[in-house]
């Protein structure tokens, strides 16, 4: 059998509500669609329009993200291993909480690089001494 590949419509009524500010889990919440479905939607939504991105920010009243508590959650999870090891956690560590961190910390860069960053994010990571910077890319 072959593999079928299927060609999402991205869902009208979520790209609108996204245009207009709200996250995909604002969307998520008022609409019952699971968050991912969203996310997806979404996604495929802006691929096809990548103007779409900086509608959304500009209607989320200059604030390209909301931090949910969630991501709070992650931040101090970071703050506390990097102030009680010394070091930021690693993607090849054998303890899969360490390497989720790690990939949530790689996201943060990358959001602080494309300047999506929620201002509370940034301010929390800033207490970490060159935490924008991927370990390759450190000075000595």
């Amino acid at each position: 059998m072959a593999n079928v590949r299927w060609e999402l419509v991205p869902n009208p009524e979520w790209v609108r509500m996204y245009r207009r500010g709200l996250s995909r889990g604002q969307i998520s919440a008022r609409t019952g669609a699971p968050i991912s479905t969203v996310g997806y939607h979404l996604a495929a939504a802006r691929a096809a329009d990548p103007a779409l991105r900086e509608e959304h920010f500009a209607a989320a009243n200059g604030d390209p993200a909301r931090a949910t508590r969630r991501s709070v959650e992650r931040m101090n999870e970071l703050v506390g291993m990097v102030r009680q090891t010394g070091r930021y956690p690693a993607n090849n560590s054998s303890e899969a909480a360490e390497r989720n961190l790690a990939a949530w910390l790689r996201r943060r860069r990358r959001d602080a690089e494309a300047g999506s960053l929620t201002r509370i994010l940034d301010d929390g990571l800033s207490v970490l001494p060159d935490w924008k910077t991927p370990r390759g890319r450190r000075s000595a």
